[in-house]
C-alpha cells in the first residue's frame, strides 16, 4: 500500500525540516512555500540536520509556490506563521481535497480558532482536548475522531476522518 501524499504548506525552515524528515524517511512529500526559498533548493538541495548532528541530503525536493498541489494530497501540515494562518486556511479551502487531514504544526494561542472559522464548515474537529489550564497562554489541540487526545498539534478532517 502506497503512503498517503503530504503537502507542507508554509515551507520555511520549519516546513523544511518537518517535511525532510518525512522524505528521508521514504514518505511522499510536496513543498509549498516562497519562491525565495523555492530558488534556493533549486541551485543548493535540501540538507536536514538537528543539534545532535544528524545530518541528510533530501533529493529530489518536490517544493512550489502555488497552492494547488493541495488538491493532490491526503495530509496537509500546516507550517506557516501565526500570522498567516488565515490566509493558508483559504488556500487550503480552495485547493484541499475532501478528505484531507490538516495537521498544524504552529505556535500561537489563537490559530485553532482561525482555522475552525476558515475551514469549519469543510472540515470539523471531533474532540478537544487542552494541554494546559485555559489561560492566555495556552495551547490547544483539536484532533479528529479521537477520544483520548494526548497531542500537541492541531488536527482537523473532514467529517467521518480520522486523525
Amino acid at each position: 500500500m502506497a503512503a498517503d501524499r503530504i503537502a507542507i504548506l508554509g515551507a520555511g525552515s520549519v516546513g523544511c525540516f518537518i517535511g525532510g524528515a518525512w522524505a528521508t524517511a521514504g514518505l511522499p512529500v510536496t513543498f509549498i512555500g516562497r519562491p525565495k526559498i523555492a530558488a534556493d533548493i533549486a541551485a543548493n538541495g535540501l540538507t536536514v540536520s538537528d543539534y545532535s548532528g544528524w545530518q541528510v541530503r533530501v533529493d529530489d525536493v518536490d517544493y512550489r509556490t502555488d497552492a494547488s498541489a493541495l488538491g493532490k494530497v491526503q495530509i496537509i501540515a500546516l507550517t506557516v506563521k501565526s500570522g498567516a494562518t488565515a490566509e493558508a486556511a483559504r488556500e487550503i479551502a480552495a485547493h484541499g481535497r475532501e478528505g484531507a487531514l490538516v495537521i498544524s504544526f504552529q505556535n500561537g494561542i489563537s490559530n485553532v480558532d482561525v482555522l475552525e472559522q476558515e475551514l469549519g464548515g469543510r472540515f470539523e474537529p471531533r474532540c478537544t482536548r487542552r494541554t494546559g489550564p485555559r489561560r492566555a497562554n495556552s495551547r490547544r489541540a483539536l484532533v479528529a475522531g479521537r477520544q483520548n487526545c494526548n497531542c500537541t498539534t492541531t488536527c482537523l478532517a473532514s467529517p467521518g476522518a480520522n486523525c
